[in-house]
């Protein structure tokens, strides 16, 4: 494989790498993959390496692929290979055609599993693999992107697809489904702050659906790109005042 090179490498740099193995594999072997990364850090001293070593199992079987799948890893990889074709000026694939792609995808997969995995489960249910439960839901809420609405300008669509190329996983997750945070119920003892390690502590998370948008509470919703606070009509006045302070001479 040749050398890869880049000018900036940081901690949320993800790279995506497609191996073809022609040869035969074998049950009681491991894959041994070896990556080494030279770089210089930033404060310019010596130029250092960082070798990651990694000794995977392979299988033939399709029910063991499935029990080991990565579902965030797969949507990820799924929707920046949608955007890679459509930007690609040697192929006539526009974004309709991009994303329609990857609803073909979904299904592809879902089909296999019921052929390979489940072919005697009832006709009428639909069969999900447990790894993979939450992708019809991660591909429906990126097509009801707004920002892929068509109606948008084409450039406000593009910026956004640019946006996504160059993505964490975690923002590109965000952009498939939005994180919704309780905030009328935050413990300052255990929420809302960096820990020892550096992390942020979030408030409660709950499932994105309106049942759980109560009009009495206060919550957060982060879409990757916006911050978007709900409050509801019938909040307490109290609870306000204790959750939002205001300068002295500003009302809210």
């Amino acid at each position: 494989m040749n050398e890869l090179r880049f000018a900036q490498i940081n901690s949320d740099s993800t790279f995506t790498v497609q191996f073809e193995h022609e040869s035969e594999l074998h049950k009681d072997r491991h894959f041994i993959l070896q990556i080494a990364l030279l770089y210089t850090p930033r404060d310019g001293s010596a130029p250092l390496i960082r070798i990651h070593t990694l000794a995977l199992k392979t299988s033939t079987d399709m029910g063991d692929i499935f029990r080991q799948v990565d579902i965030e890893a797969v949507m990820v990889i799924s929707a920046k290979n949608c955007i890679q074709s459509m930007f690609n000026p040697h192929t006539d694939f526009n974004i309709n055609r991009s994303l329609e792609k990857l609803v073909s995808g979904c299904t592809n997969v879902l089909h296999k599993y019921r052929k390979y995995c489940a072919a005697g489960s009832p006709r009428g249910q639909l069969i999900l693999p447990d790894t993979l439960k939450l992708m019809p839901l991660y591909t429906l809420g990126y097509l009801k992107n707004p920002l892929l609405s068509k109606q948008l300008s084409i450039d406000e669509r593009v910026s956004f697809l640019r946006q996504i190329v160059v993505s964490s996983m975690c923002h590109t997750l965000l952009c498939m489904y939005p994180n919704l945070y309780r905030v009328h119920t935050v413990d300052t003892d255990y929420m809302c702050f960096h820990d020892s390690d550096g992390y942020y502590q979030y408030p409660n998370w709950v499932p994105l659906n309106r049942q759980n948008l109560k009009a009495d509470g206060v919550f957060l919703l982060n879409t990757g790109r916006n911050l978007f606070l709900c409050i509801g009509r019938n909040m307490e006045d109290g609870l306000f005042d204790e959750l939002f302070e205001f300068p002295e001479g500003v009302l809210p």
